[in-house]
């Protein structure tokens, strides 16, 4: 699909989503303007592919190690910069409650961060948060957001040097090496996870916690709701943690993975009580919003 076509499905679903759960209209009314912000970006940036040499690739793919690290993302600044911009603005107009402390863009030396957030350097993006009295998983959410389509686009093509037809037997991403932050189950029966960070989408085992590699059925299970029957939670009785899980052969609407997630967070409240620990959302705002926002 064009990004103009993906724009147009995210809308529908949007729709849809805010007449199934009223509650989220809010944090939808933002979402839906980031992520079809995020598809014309990413329409926008040609960026040159990362070649990996030969032995290296072979090393890699037998080893099982991501492909390459966050360091390693190309990035295209005018794009990332544009959309921290209109990110902003989006904000502003949703009246969501960071956006009173917003700086002004040219005032942050955006670049830099972009590097230091690949870099992991939380030192200097704590720097900057305290200069501009940001919290810092507000910075952090800005600019993975910005960046997003980079790093999209580089996960793309970095997935022509991965074998698609059968499970990849890590919990980790193939390409970045980062935790996945939700699950689901596609048309033909097949499990894929959604990386945190880059959004590569991989395919998985079935009975399986990426978190701990634990694949004995009888220490695995999930929450399900009848009422809500595209939804479940899996959780592992061995590292206690969970992610939450899509069955996309039950819905009647375009699956936008990051769209959907934005409606699970209920099922984060309902596992909490059952002592399991679900991986840190440093890269979401929907905590942020929810913590600051009372739902209509």
């Amino acid at each position: 699909m064009t990004s103009s076509q993906i724009s147009d499905q995210i809308r529908h679903a949007a729709s849809a989503l805010r007449t199934i759960r009223p509650a989220y209209s809010g944090i939808l009314d933002f979402y839906e303007a980031v992520f079809i912000a995020q598809e014309e970006s990413k329409a926008q940036i040609a960026l040159d592919p990362i070649l990996i040499p030969e032995s290296m690739l072979s090393f890699k793919l037998k080893e099982k190690l991501p492909l390459l690290s966050m360091t390693d993302f190309k990035t295209d600044y005018a794009a990332t910069e544009a959309l921290f911009r209109q990110i902003i603005e989006i904000a502003k107009q949703n009246r969501l409650p960071i956006a009173e402390n917003l700086p002004e863009v040219a005032d942050i030396p955006l670049q830099s961060l972009s590097d230091a957030l690949l870099n992991q350097d939380q030192n200097y993006l704590q720097k900057i948060s305290d200069i501009f009295a940001l919290e810092l998983q507000t910075l952090v959410f800005l600019l993975h957001n910005s960046l997003k389509p980079s790093l999209s686009i580089c996960a793309e093509q970095l997935s022509s040097y991965l074998n698609k037809d059968s499970e990849w037997e890590k919990g980790y991403c193939p390409i970045c090496g980062n935790l996945p932050c939700l699950s689901f189950f596609k048309d033909d029966g097949g499990r894929f996870l959604l990386c945190g960070f880059c959004d590569y989408q991989w395919q998985s085992f079935r009975i399986y916690c990426p978190f701990c590699e634990n694949k004995e059925a009888q220490t695995l299970g999930y929450f399900y709701s009848e009422e809500e029957r595209e939804y479940r939670t899996d959780i592992c009785h061995k590292c206690k943690r969970y992610i939450k899980t899509i069955d996309t052969r039950q819905l009647q609407r375009f699956f936008y993975p990051r769209l959907e997630e934005i409606v699970m967070l209920h099922l984060d409240i309902q596992v909490n009580n059952a002592d399991q620990t679900s991986v840190s959302q440093e890269y979401s705002l929907t905590e942020i919003y929810f913590s600051e926002c009372r739902m209509p």
